[in-house]
């Protein structure tokens, strides 16, 4: 349950409403190649594309991640599925006030390209966006 639910925060965060599935043969070759080199070993991924985004949700059985590419071939951010024990306390801290009887069920480390590092959590049927310091940011679109 865990695991799916980890999995729903990840797709959720990066696909839009507008999301659409494809196929690995309707992901261009440049992007399928900087995937590859990124994460030399994960061999299957399943692909959204979102505007002008292309986005792999994969799993290796120990890491599960999402990363989004521009037409060009260039990562723009990646999501990381990580322990709820790994979020910062401040994350905890908000949520224990804010939400006195719910839990985070679910979390994710964001990287941008720029290097910015942002924390998504799941409480309940919402997601909760956070700064690598544990400050709150807003709240998501729901699960």
């Amino acid at each position: 349950m865990k695991q799916l639910l980890a999995v729903g925060l990840l797709y959720f965060s990066l696909a839009a409403v507008q999301a659409q599935k494809i196929t690995d043969s309707g992901v261009p070759v440049v992007i399928k190649e900087a995937f590859a080199k990124m994460y030399p070993g994960i061999k299957k991924a399943s692909w959204n594309k979102v505007d002008t985004l292309y986005i792999a949700s994969f799993s290796d059985g120990n890491y599960k991640g999402a990363v989004s590419f521009n037409n060009d071939g260039k990562w723009s951010e990646r999501e990381t599925v990580i322990s709820v024990a790994s979020v910062p306390a401040g994350i905890n801290s908000y949520v224990e006030k804010n939400y006195k009887n719910e839990k985070i069920t679910g979390a994710v480390k964001i990287r941008k390209s720029s290097g910015e590092i942002r924390y998504r959590v799941a409480v309940g049927n919402k997601q909760i966006l956070f700064t690598k310091e544990g400050n709150f940011i807003k709240v998501s679109q729901p699960i």
